[in-house]
This record gives C-alpha cells, sequence and structure tokens, in this order.
C-alpha cells in the first residue's frame, strides 16, 4: 500500500498530517463512524465555524448502498460528482505516469493494470480528496479485518484513536473460521501509544473469553492501552444523571448501546477529553453540548429506514448477519399497529450463509411478535437492480427450504422467488395491495445486507444519487 501511496504522490508522513478515528470490527462499523462523524461536525461547526478548515471532518465508509461517492464524505455528506470525478482523474493520471516512470509503456500504462484495485483506489483516493480540501479530522472505516487492510497504511501519528466494534462471522475464508481469528485480523488496527476501545459481546461466555483473550494478547503485542465497554442495550436518558439518551429508534436495540459508547469514547479521545479516571459513566455524562447535539442528530441511511408513501410503508435495513437480522423482531414488533398485521419480506443475501441468516430473521420475528404469521409474503430475490439473471437456483433452493421447514418458522406464508430487485419490488407492490386492510398501510420489511437495500433504493428513489 505504501508503494501505491508514494505512486499516488503522497508518504505515511502526509497522512499524519490528519487525525483519524479508525474503526473495525464486524458489527457496527457505519453507526459507529455516523455518529462520530455527526458528533464531530457539530463539535467543530460550534468552535470554528462552518467555513474554517478545522470545521471540515473527512469520513471514509464502505460499502455503498446506491453511488460510490457515499463512500466519501465531508462534514457527512457524500462528496459532489464534480469532487469525485476530478479526484478519480487526478489519481488516475498520477498512476499513469508512474507506471511510465517504472518501465511500463505508454499504451499499457493507461490501462486498468498499472492501477490498485477498487478498495485500494478508492481509499488512496478519499484520502486525496481530504488532503486537498484541507481537512485534519477523519473517520475512516476498516473494509476487510484489519490488519493486512488498505487503511491500516496509516502510521500512529496519523491515529488518535482505535475502535473494534462487536465481532461476528466475517469474511471466514480470509480471516479464518473462529471470531478468536477474526479478532487477531481486527486487531491489526492498534497502534503504539494510541488508546482503543472496544466491545466484546456475544451469547457464548467462553466465545466472549476468547476474543477478549485475543484483543488484549494483540493490544500488548502492538503497545496499545485497550478499554473494553460493556455491551449495553442502551444509554440512560439526559435526566438528573445528565448521561445521554438518543431519541432514535435506529439506536435503539441490541447491541447498539454499546456501538453508541464506543463511539463517543472515540469522539472523546479524539478531542482531547481524556477519560483515563473515569469510568465510562462519568465520561458519557461530560460531553460538550455541541457533541450531545450531533449524537442525536446522526442519521443512518439503510439502518431501521422507514419510506413512507401514499399507500405503502417500506422498511429497510442492511442487517447481512445472524445476529444482525435478530433485532429486526422488536423493530418489527414496534412498527405494526395492530395484533394480527403481517409483513411482506424481502430478502436478498446471495454471499454469506444465507440459510442462517433467514432463519434467524424469520424466528425474530416469531419470538418477539408471538406468534408464526407474522410474515405473509417472502420474496426472495438477487440484489441486481434490473436484468435477467441467468438462473435463480439459489433462490429457488431457499424458496424450497422454506416451504420445508415452514410449519415451524411461519404459517400460510407465500414464498416467491425472483431474478432481481426491481421485479421483487414489483411482486411486493402486489402482495400489498392484496392485503390492504382499511387505514392501514401494508408494511414490507427489505433487508439482507448493503447490496439488498443499495438495489432496493435503486428502484424506490431512482433520482436519488447518481
Amino acid at each position: 500500500m505504501e508503494t501505491w501511496l508514494k505512486r499516488a504522490g503522497y508518504t505515511t508522513e502526509d497522512l499524519a498530517r490528519m487525525r483519524h478515528i479508525h474503526v473495525a470490527g464486524s458489527r457496527g462499523k457505519g453507526s459507529v463512524c455516523t455518529l462520530a462523524t455527526s458528533m464531530l461536525v457539530r463539535h467543530r461547526a460550534s468552535s470554528g465555524g462552518s467555513s474554517s478548515k478545522e470545521s471540515k471532518v473527512g469520513t471514509y465508509t464502505s460499502p455503498h448502498l446506491i453511488s460510490p461517492r457515499e463512500r466519501i464524505a465531508i462534514n457527512g455528506k457524500p462528496v459532489s460528482q464534480a469532487v469525485f470525478a476530478e479526484a478519480f482523474f487526478e489519481l488516475w493520471d498520477r498512476f499513469t505516469k508512474a507506471a511510465i516512470n517504472e518501465g511500463m509503456s505508454a499504451s499499457d500504462a493507461e490501462t486498468a493494470t498499472s492501477k490498485p484495485y477498487f478498495f485500494r483506489f478508492l481509499t488512496i483516493m478519499a484520502w486525496h480528496v481530504f488532503l486537498k480540501h484541507g481537512i485534519s479530522d477523519v473517520v475512516m472505516e476498516v473494509g476487510i479485518g484489519g490488519e493486512y487492510d488498505s487503511t491500516n497504511v496509516l502510521p500512529p501519528e496519523a491515529v488518535s484513536v482505535s475502535v473494534i466494534t462487536p465481532i461476528m462471522y466475517d469474511h471466514i475464508t480470509m480471516l479464518g473460521g473462529s471470531r478468536a481469528e477474526i479478532a487477531w485480523h481486527k486487531a491489526g488496527i492498534f497502534k503504539p501509544g494510541v488508546r482503543a476501545f472496544t466491545c466484546v459481546d456475544s451469547e457464548s461466555k467462553q466465545v466472549t473469553k476468547a476474543i477478549q483473550d485475543v484483543l488484549i494478547s494483540r493490544a500488548k503485542e502492538k503497545g496499545t492501552d485497550l478499554t473494553m465497554v460493556p455491551s449495553q442495550k442502551g444509554l440512560n436518558t439526559k435526566d438528573n444523571t445528565g448521561a445521554i439518551k438518543p431519541d432514535i429508534r435506529k439506536f435503539k436495540h441490541s447491541f447498539n448501546g454499546a456501538l453508541q459508547v464506543l463511539a463517543i469514547m472515540a469522539v472523546r479521545e479524539h478531542l482531547g477529553l481524556k477519560s483515563d479516571t473515569m469510568t465510562v459513566s462519568e465520561a458519557l455524562q461530560e460531553m460538550p453540548p455541541a457533541v450531545i447535539q450531533g449524537f442525536e442528530e446522526a442519521q443512518i441511511r439503510g439502518v431501521f429506514e422507514v419510506i413512507e408513501e401514499k399507500d405503502i410503508i417500506w422498511l429497510l435495513d442492511a442487517a447481512h448477519s445472524t445476529g444482525s437480522v435478530r433485532i429486526m423482531g422488536p423493530w418489527i414488533q414496534e412498527i405494526l399497529k395492530s395484533p394480527d398485521e403481517q409483513v411482506i419480506l424481502v430478502f436478498s443475501q446471495q454471499v454469506r450463509e444465507t440459510k442462517a441468516i433467514l432463519t434467524s430473521l424469520v424466528r425474530s420475528m416469531k419470538d418477539f411478535l408471538k406468534r408464526k404469521n407474522v410474515l405473509n409474503t417472502i420474496i426472495l430475490a438477487r440484489n441486481d437492480v434490473e436484468g435477467q439473471a441467468k438462473n435463480v437456483e439459489r433462490e429457488d433452493a431457499l424458496k424450497t427450504f422454506l416451504g420445508k421447514t415452514s410449519g415451524k418458522l411461519h404459517e400460510g406464508c407465500i414464498i416467491e422467488a425472483r431474478k432481481n430487485m426491481a421485479d421483487a419490488i414489483m411482486s411486493a407492490r402486489k402482495a400489498a395491495a392484496a392485503m390492504k386492510n382499511g387505514n392501514t398501510k401494508p408494511k414490507v420489511l427489505i433487508t439482507g445486507g448493503h447490496r439488498c437495500v443499495g438495489a432496493a433504493l435503486r428502484v424506490l428513489e431512482p433520482e436519488s444519487l447518481s
């Protein structure tokens, strides 16, 4: 990665001109990045003015929902098409020139063979944009793992704090088949002399201890002061104790309390509001008003998102693991207005352990609503926006799987398979029209991952972000 940086005209010393909150983990990285960004933007605006360099906050996250521009944001907003295109071609030309200087022919140097692969290119491009716009505060999300991730070229001087969110089974072909192995990779972002915060939470005490042991060992190896944040279901209200409570539904459910604490502790450390002698609870109570305001204003697309149309309500969440889909149950429980109301499910997940994720999702519905017939229709789709896939064998296999287990998971549910998201949305609209009852708008839950939700948003909001 340092070689590619050099070809782009940068060194790690250039990266140290910015201070990064570096975020790894399996679940909730995006939530932590969004919260941290919102808090920093508000804080910088209150102390430096919207036009000052100090007020600008850069954010680099992945994957995107609709457009790659979402990955590179300034003050919480995706960069414009003009900024994105200009940065892309500036780097393209730099890589081309570097390849020619290294002996490659001009014709070959002009092609993609002289360029880094997609994620590495965009990572360098994010730093290029941030440096060009005079940004000093950056919230940066790891792509995969940590130890060997492109973002981990950051030197210790460039990192103000490291964060590791709860670790689940994640990219197991690359990171290993156990959570302890995965934890080793995530902890690769630890830096000497840089404080780190993490939360370890598992249904198994044995697994929790195994992860903790790895993280503690890696922290010692890297010379990192590691703080374990206890798992919390949510934060207390901003009452007579002074603690914070976000009045935002999307942050209320399982694990998210710990994610909120991780984000707040990271921002405190980044701003120099040291908490060495404070408990986590005490640290949370002593937050500047602007930071609290930013916390409460944070918005995440594709996370407990509700889009209301005239005759239908779309519920979108990018949950993509057996653990993360379990929170669908309590969310849907809050959404439904009557004890017999049903939901249409559009599900797409083409990479991970789909059967286990889908089973966990449907069981969560049944367990929290105390009935099997929550789902009126299940539509299994590929996450292609349009076009005809060569086959839907995976979706048909899931349909068969659900059919065989329907007695355990749901009753009287219609199961369909569709070749793309546009067809799935059309089927959901037809199912919603058929089940409409009185003034209650039918609800459609779309989940299965970022690609699923992104494809759905491109169908529902084709003009939203090109």
